[in-house]
C-alpha cells in the first residue's frame, strides 16, 4: 500500500481522506452552507483542476439538491462524474460534510470538462494527462464504490471512538494507578510509629506528587494520646497569604465544623479559608479513635479545569481515613511506649532506692548516650534505643547485695568482683523480654574496655558491641562527674581530661574524640534537676 502521509492517529476524516488518496477518489471537505472549507491535494498535476474555483461551486450547488433529497444517495456533479456526500459526525463541529469525486473513464467526453479546464486555465491535453491515473472509474462501479466507502466512514468513526474511549480509560487507569500508588505508599510508611511528624510529612509529599493541586496541607490540632504532633500544621507546596491566618482558620474548621467527616469543596464566596488562597479548598476531616483531630487540605488546583473533580475528593478520602488509621496507631503505640518507659523507670528506681549516691545516673547516662549517637550520625531510632539501653544499663545492680553496693570505702577484691557481676545479672534478667532484645549488647558490655582489660568477657576493640563501647564513655562520665560514698564529684575539666587519656585504652577513639566536643548544657540541666529532687526528698 502507498503511503497516504496521514498517520493511524490522525481523526477518522483525515484517515478517509488518505485512504481516499489511493483510491483515486479526491476529497473536499464543506461546511453546513455548502462552502468549501478544504480542497484535494496530492494529486499531482491534477490539484490544479481539481481546486478550479467552477468544480468547487459546481460541488456546492450539488450538496444544495443532495439536502433535499429524501434518499441520502451518490448524485450525478455532470456527466460521467458523480459525488457522494457524507455527514461527518465524528468531529467536535457539527454538520461538516465530506464530499467524495467519482471520476469516470468518459469524463473526457463530457460536455463540461472543458469549462472546468478552462476555469483551472489548464490545456485540455495538459488536464487529460494529469486526469487519467485517477478518471478511471465506470456508472456500473458506483453503487459498490458508495456502498464501501460509507462502510469504511462507518467502520473509521467507531474505530476512532473507540480509540478516544480507550484513551479516556488509560487517563482513568493512570489516575487511578496513581491513587493505588500514593495509598499503597501511605501504608507502607505506617510503620514509623516512632516519628510521625515524618509520616505527616511524607503523606503531605505524596499527596503534592498525584493530585494536580498547588499545594496540600495537613493541620493537627492538640491531643493528649499523641504529644508528639501537638498544634501541628505540614505542607508541602506553596500556600498563598498568610501562614499565621491561614492555620488559624484551618484550626477553627477542625473546631467548628459539622460532625459530618465528608470531604468538602470550600468556595471563595463562602469560606474564609479559601478566600485567603483564592481558590477552593478541598477540607477532609482526620478522625482518630472517633475524635476529630485535624484536617488534610488542598487548593490551587492547577491546569485548564480548576474545579474540584470528584476523584480529588474520592482521594482525599482515602489519604484522611489512611491518616486516621496511623494516627490512631500511634497513639495506641505512645500509651503502649509510656507504659513500657514506666516499667523501665521503675526499674531504675529500684536501683537508685538500693544505692541513693547513684540517684539519677541512669537517667543522664541515658540522655549523653543518645546525644552520642546522634553526634556520631546514628539515626534516631537507634539513638533511641541507646537511650533505653542506659536507663537500664545497671538494673543487673539489683542482684547484687546491699552490703556491697553501698559499702563505704574500698571495696575488697571478692566485693569488687560481685560488683563485676551486674552486667550480667542484668542481661539474664531483660534477656526474654523481646522488646529489649537490640539494646542487651549495651546491657552486658558497658564495662568492657578497648583495650580488653574490661569485663564481664574482656572484649577488645570493635569486638565489643557498638552500644556497648558508647555508653562505656557515657556512663564512665557521669560516675566521675558524680558524688560517691567514697569520694566526691570531680571537677568538668579533670573528667574531661581523664576520658582524653583513656582515650585507645579504655574508650573507643571515635567515640570519646566525639564526646569531648558535645555540648553538655541539656545534661548539666538534668543534673541541677536531679539534685533539686535529691534534696526536696531528704
Amino acid at each position: 500500500m502507498s503511503n497516504t502521509g496521514v498517520s493511524n492517529n490522525s481523526p477518522a476524516p483525515q484517515l478517509l481522506t488518505g485512504r481516499c488518496r489511493e483510491l483515486g477518489l479526491p476529497v473536499w471537505r464543506l461546511d453546513e452552507s455548502g462552502a468549501c472549507t478544504s480542497k484535494p491535494e496530492g494529486f499531482g498535476a491534477a490539484d490544479t483542476w481539481l481546486r478550479s474555483k467552477l468544480l468547487c461551486s459546481t460541488i456546492s450547488k450539488t450538496f444544495e439538491v443532495w439536502k433535499k433529497k429524501s434518499k441520502q444517495e451518490p448524485i450525478e456533479l455532470v456527466e460521467d462524474v458523480w459525488t457522494l456526500f457524507i455527514e461527518d459526525n465524528s468531529v467536535q463541529r457539527k454538520n461538516t460534510f465530506i464530499a467524495i469525486l467519482i471520476l469516470s473513464d468518459d469524463l473526457f467526453e463530457a460536455k463540461q470538462f472543458s469549462d472546468f479546464c478552462q476555469s483551472a486555465s489548464i490545456d485540455i491535453e495538459a488536464a487529460i494527462d494529469a486526469l487519467i491515473p485517477i478518471a478511471r472509474y465506470k456508472a456500473s462501479d458506483l453503487n459498490n464504490i458508495c456502498l464501501t466507502l460509507n462502510w469504511m466512514h462507518t467502520d473509521l468513526a467507531k474505530i476512532k471512538d473507540g480509540d478516544a474511549a480507550l484513551h479516556d480509560f488509560s487517563g482513568q487507569l493512570a489516575h487511578a494507578f496513581e491513587q493505588i500508588s500514593l495509598l499503597y505508599k501511605l501504608s507502607q510508611s505506617m510503620t514509623c510509629l516512632g516519628d510521625p511528624i515524618e509520616f505527616v510529612r511524607m503523606a503531605c509529599d505524596f499527596l503534592q506528587d498525584t493530585i494536580d493541586y498547588g499545594w496540600v496541607a495537613i493541620k493537627l490540632i492538640s491531643d493528649n494520646s499523641i504529644p508528639e504532633l501537638t498544634e501541628t500544621l505540614i505542607s508541602s507546596g506553596s500556600i498563598p497569604g498568610s501562614m499565621q491566618l491561614f492555620d488559624q482558620l484551618a484550626t477553627a474548621r477542625i473546631v467548628n465544623a459539622d460532625s459530618d467527616n465528608h470531604c468538602e469543596v470550600l468556595t471563595q464566596e463562602d469560606h474564609e479559608l479559601a478566600a485567603l488562597v483564592q481558590s477552593q479548598v478541598l477540607a477532609k476531616p482526620i478522625a482518630c479513635a472517633d475524635r476529630r483531630i485535624g484536617l488534610l487540605l488542598a487548593g490551587n488546583k492547577r491546569g485548564l479545569d480548576t474545579e474540584a473533580s470528584s476523584v480529588d475528593t474520592q482521594l482525599l478520602d482515602a489519604a484522611a481515613d489512611y491518616l486516621g488509621a496511623f494516627l490512631n496507631t500511634v497513639a495506641m503505640y505512645s500509651e503502649q511506649r509510656a507504659l513500657f518507659l514506666g516499667t523501665l523507670k521503675a526499674l531504675t528506681s529500684a536501683i537508685d532506692a538500693k544505692d541513693p549516691y547513684t540517684y539519677g545516673h541512669s537517667e543522664r547516662v541515658a540522655l549523653l548516650g543518645s546525644q552520642l549517637a546522634l553526634a556520631c550520625g546514628m539515626d534516631k531510632a537507634y539513638a533511641e534505643r541507646v537511650r533505653i539501653a542506659g536507663l537500664v544499663h545497671d538494673v543487673g545492680k539489683i542482684g547484687v547485695p546491699e552490703a556491697v553496693l553501698g559499702k563505704d570505702g574500698k571495696l575488697t577484691d571478692e566485693e569488687y568482683e560481685i560488683i563485676k557481676l551486674h552486667p550480667q545479672i542484668g542481661y539474664d534478667i531483660l534477656k526474654d523480654i523481646a522488646p529489649l532484645e537490640d539494646i542487651l549488647p549495651g546491657v552486658l558490655y558497658h564495662h568492657e574496655r578497648w583495650d580488653g582489660y574490661g569485663y564481664p568477657h574482656k572484649l577488645d576493640g570493635e569486638d565489643i558491641p557498638r552500644m556497648g563501647r558508647l555508653l562505656a564513655v557515657v556512663d564512665a562520665f557521669d560516675a566521675m562527674s558524680s558524688d560517691r560514698r567514697y569520694r566526691s564529684a570531680l571537677p568538668r575539666n579533670q573528667v574531661l581530661q581523664e576520658i582524653a587519656n583513656c582515650t585507645g585504652k579504655q574508650f573507643d577513639p571515635a567515640f570519646a574524640e566525639i564526646f569531648l566536643t558535645m555540648d553538655l548544657s541539656s545534661y548539666d540541666a538534668l543534673v541541677a534537676q536531679h539534685r533539686a529532687q535529691d534534696n526536696k526528698a531528704a
